[in-house]
């Protein structure tokens, strides 16, 4: 992440998936609304830790 304030914004014309997929990171607190919002506390967690796993699975240090 480059910024604490980066957020998502699932607008009206996205596909049904996409916005399912902010729904359910929604109720699993990782963003602040329902439709995206920003990241939550354990939502930066999440996305260090994928970052973490990647960079082990890729052997990649930037991801």
């Amino acid at each position: 992440m480059h910024s604490d304030m980066e957020g998502i914004k699932v607008h009206s014309d996205a596909t049904p998936e996409m916005v399912s997929a902010a729904k359910r990171l929604y109720a699993k607190g990782l963003v602040t609304q329902e439709d995206g919002g920003y990241l939550t506390f354990s939502g930066h967690q999440a996305v260090e830790h994928a970052k973490s796993v990647l960079r082990i699975l890729t052997g990649k240090i930037n991801v």
